[in-house]
């Protein structure tokens, strides 16, 4: 069952909901409503706010989509961003579902279905403010002064008085619910409204939860207050907490399954109550604390942060980072653009470091047409003026004006190129040339192509014949068309059992060799260089130096150590680098490390940009694992971009550092620590543990980030770490 719009029936809906009620209700499971998970904050693009934990696993909403980390040892990270991207709140919801509000709309999640359901529209036309969920309710408050329940039998409407305005809502049970405006909060119930407390035009509220008595907590300025059910108060603050000073103003607050009540504070403290002490468990942290929530159903705590979450569990204190958001399963990349299996991303590469590197929007299918199935973006040869950054699919052409997709030969684009005011368009069944007026296809009926799978296409205003150059590839060869004339390049002239193109380098910019030479990459048969009339040299695994003869797209490196080389993206060895002059291969990932993944495409001309350092050209390898930033200059280095958690660690207090590395690592590694500027710090030699679990001394280490290396089985694992002393 995917996401249904208002076409679907009430009947759906109630089914779907009967069924639910019957799990939770039939099996007469305790649910505490609210518990753990509210977060009075409300922005889509709020990183880390608004937690849940459904079958111990974290779910928090970050830039705008849905982010979650599994409850088992594998802590695996996954994104969602197709049909969550801008949602605005996430809840718990019954029988472990998600319950989301995402413009103006809620749905009902499945996780274990990977599904989802809109719930009825009937209260959907005024703006909802927030939500919250009991045993057999999801509530909703609106700008209507109204409150709506939602159950088995549709929407029920409760109208609040005139004069009461509240922004969000948390509900006790099924009859009763907190209700809080700027200045007050109360207690809705069948009979009527009560005021709890009044906060005054000076205080605000930050956070609030429910314990497993349902106590209310509330953080509010410089004071944590806990409201019992008959309405009793107590206030803790600086001023009967010795160790809180003046300036800690309470910004998160929640309750784990034994009753315990976790808060943090604006200056990065956490504290616990068991209800009869306070302690510290955590040092004073070094980044945001964005929420705080506890596993109704274990004693997990997640504390998180910006781009990482402390989990507590049995007394241990763990630190998982992030990967840099969604860049899995890349099917396409433009400057400032990568296509996955969910959709389109627009990001931005301002920062030096990976984890920087974040989505600024996103579009699924419901605003940009089969985004979840693209093939290709527009690409230009950089002096073609101004043109949009259309895309291909399965399914044709799309975003760029004028295309009508009636008129190409084929709906399978494979490769897009603009160049002189014109798209050459590569399908399956030949080459479509839209001057934005008319279309015109070539194919092996009209020219020489080797066959109608086109792959690649790129033009050139020759260094050498000075004739404007259209080169084609295909899955059968490659073929030029320049001066009125087609020449074929195929099996024929060039022998080898397969000649798929995926890249053509007609000139090179940078360095010139004394001959005409042209570069072409293959799927499967290596390097190629060819000359114009016919003559080539074939560089492979067997002859070449290659690690890998399947290569994908080309580029060359205009500056510092790599000035001139051939750069090339491998299927599963990563950057590969020819320097002509030389005639010599050097693979970069032997002197940088390289994490895996099959090349999806290469670009060139990247530019990050750093108070430290500058970058000034870069080649990223996308690849189906993520991406590859080279920094062609010597300091620069490379940054691998990936989800996957590579090494879990925590601080075990000022002078060590608990390290476990993934599943399969073998022997005693080494272990090298650098700064954020590349700067090695020291090499620490680990104390072993059972398990892979290894005890790094770090007493000579001042509170920073910094790359934590490591070494298996010949590649390299680097994770950021954060010591707080």
């Amino acid at each position: 069952m995917y996401l249904c719009d208002k076409s679907m029936t009430m009947k759906n809906t109630l089914l779907t909901f009967s069924f639910i009620f019957f799990i939770c209700i039939g099996a007469k499971a305790q649910y505490f409503p609210g518990q753990f998970f509210n977060n009075v904050s409300r922005t889509y693009d709020t990183v880390g706010s608004s937690p849940c934990i459904i079958d111990s696993s974290l779910y928090i909403i970050r830039y705008g989509g849905v982010q979650t980390m599994a409850g088992d040892s594998s802590h695996q990270v996954r994104y969602l961003w197709d049909r969550f991207y801008k949602t605005d709140i996430i809840r718990r919801g019954p029988a472990s579902t998600l319950i989301i509000l995402r413009s103006n709309k809620i749905y009902q999640y499945f996780p274990a279905l990977d599904s989802m359901v809109y719930i009825s529209a009937s209260i959907s036309s005024p703006a909802i403010r927030d939500i919250s969920v009991s045993e057999s309710y999801i509530w909703a408050i609106t700008n209507f002064n109204q409150i709506g329940k939602y159950d088995s039998s549709g929407w029920h409407i409760i109208t609040l008085p005139n004069s009461y305005n509240p922004y969000h809502i948390l509900a006790r049970n099924d009859s009763t619910a907190y209700l809080a405006d700027i200045s007050s909060v109360s207690l809705y119930s069948p009979t009527g409204l009560g005021n709890v407390l009044s906060l005054g035009s000076s205080y605000y509220l930050h956070d609030w939860s429910l314990d497993t008595a349902q106590n209310l907590w509330m953080a509010v300025n410089n004071n944590l207050m806990k409201i019992t059910p008959t309405g009793a108060d107590t206030v803790y603050n600086s001023s009967s907490l010795a160790f809180l000073n003046s300036s800690d103003v309470f910004s998160r607050v929640a309750a784990d399954n034994a009753g315990n009540i976790w808060a943090s504070t604006v200056t990065n403290k956490i504290f616990k109550y068991d209800g009869h002490t306070w302690t510290a468990p955590t040092p004073t942290l070094s980044y945001s604390i964005s929420a705080i929530a506890g596993d109704r159903f274990s004693d997990r705590v997640f504390i998180v942060g910006i781009d990482s979450v402390i989990m507590i569990h049995a007394g241990s204190i763990h630190t998982y980072h992030f990967g840099n958001m969604p860049y899995q399963h890349i099917k396409a990349a433009a400057p400032n653009q990568i296509a996955t299996d969910q959709g389109i991303f627009t990001y931005s590469t301002y920062y030096y470091y990976a984890t920087d590197l974040t989505p600024t929007s996103f579009r699924d299918s419901s605003t940009a047409p089969y985004a979840n199935d693209v093939t290709c973006f527009v690409s230009n040869n950089y002096n073609s003026g101004t043109y949009v950054t259309g895309y291909g699919t399965h399914h044709g052409l799309f975003d760029i004006a004028g295309i009508n997709n009636a008129s190409l030969p084929d709906t399978n684009i494979n490769y897009i190129y603009f160049s002189n005011g014109s798209y050459y368009i590569g399908t399956d069944k030949g080459l479509c040339i839209y001057n934005q007026i008319v279309y015109n296809t070539f194919d092996t009926t009209n020219s020489a192509l080797p066959s109608d799978k086109i792959t690649f296409i790129t033009s050139d205003q020759s260094q050498y014949t000075n004739q404007q150059e259209l080169w084609v590839g295909t899955d059968h060869g490659l073929a030029l068309y320049t001066n009125g004339q087609w020449t074929r390049f195929d099996t024929s002239v060039i022998q080898v059992p397969d000649l798929y193109v995926t890249g053509i380098l007609p000139s090179q910019y940078y360095y010139m060799s004394n001959d005409s030479t042209v570069w072409v990459t293959t799927l499967g048969s290596g390097l190629i260089k060819l000359h114009r009339d016919g003559r080539y040299t074939l560089l492979n695994t067997a002859n070449g130096q290659l690690r890998d003869d399947s290569l994908y797209y080309i580029a060359q490196s205009p500056s510092c150590y790599y000035s001139g080389s051939i750069m090339m993206g491998t299927n599963s060895h990563g950057i590969c680098s020819y320097f002509a002059y030389g005639d010599s291969f050097s693979n970069i990932t032997q002197v940088y490390p390289y994490y895996g993944g099959d090349a999806v495409t290469l670009h060139q001309s990247l530019h990050f940009s750093q108070s430290s350092q500058n970058y000034t050209t870069q080649i990223a390898l996308f690849t189906d694992q993520g991406i590859d930033f080279i920094g062609m200059c010597a300091i620069e280095g490379i940054e691998h971009i990936k989800n996957d958690q590579a090494i879990f660690w925590h601080q075990q207090n000022n002078s060590e550092l608990s390290v476990r590395l993934p599943e399969g690592a073998t022997g005693s590694p080494e272990f090298l620590l650098y700064d954020m500027s590349g700067r090695q710090m020291t090499n620490i030699s680990p104390d072993i543990q059972p398990d892979r679990n290894y005890i790094l001394g770090i007493s000579a280490i001042t509170t920073g980030v910094y790359i934590l290396e490591t070494k298996q089985s010949g590649v390299v694992i680097r994770t950021k770490i954060a010591i707080t002393k």
